[in-house]
């Protein structure tokens, strides 16, 4: 599969998948409240150059509407340059088991970017600090901040999907690096405690 076939699949499941889901799967109460959550991410960045995502995050519902998350990411910013994403973020929403719950995210982590001088196309953030640095392939970490939206789509009492827009800003200095990705998690709940009501005594 080409580079961008891939872009173009993975932005179709981030629109088809949650539709489908959100028509097909009615309100239930015996969703999760409060528990941990594990989920894979996939999706596109864009700055610069736009290129594919893979992820993976855990999460923690401390409370019906906030969750903590961390997630890690790698993305390919075109030839010869790849990033990696980690992120400490709190969501803060609609509770579940509403059938899509959205909400707003915010947080810290570091936003690292490689590049082959010989190959890529190295943006004015990082082509400024390359003097100073000695090997053709040159990494650059940054402290970054996380902020996004999205819609929480339940499918199952232990799955759901959530479609999300992310911005993510690198900084070093006075100067700033911004990088848009659209991501798609899905997330399997770990349940803390049963929620399933009793069943009725006959």
């Amino acid at each position: 599969m080409t580079r961008a076939a891939l872009i173009r699949w993975t932005s179709w499941l981030l629109i088809a998948v949650p539709l489908r889901a959100n028509a097909q799967v009615p309100l239930t109460t015996e969703s999760p409240i409060r528990c941990a959550t594990g989920a894979v991410v996939t999706g596109v960045a864009t700055g610069g150059e736009t290129g594919p995502l893979v992820g993976a995050a855990v999460g923690w519902s401390v409370a019906p509407r906030v969750t903590f998350e961390g997630a890690a990411s790698w993305i390919d910013r075109g030839p010869g340059a790849t990033a990696f994403t980690a992120a400490f973020t709190a969501l803060i929403g609609e509770r579940l088991p509403h059938r899509a719950a959205p909400f707003v995210k915010a947080g810290l982590g570091l936003y690292s970017a490689t590049f082959d001088t010989a190959r890529a196309d190295i943006p004015d953030f990082y082509a400024r600090r390359l003097a100073a640095m000695g090997p053709a392939r040159r990494r650059f970490t940054d402290p970054a901040v996380f902020a996004g939206a999205g819609v929480n789509v339940l499918t199952t009492r232990r799955l759901s999907l959530r479609p999300e827009a992310t911005a993510v800003i690198a900084w070093r200095g006075a100067r700033t690096s911004v990088t848009s990705q659209v991501n798609l998690h899905v997330i399997f709940h770990f349940e803390r405690h049963p929620v399933t009501p009793d069943r009725r005594t006959p």
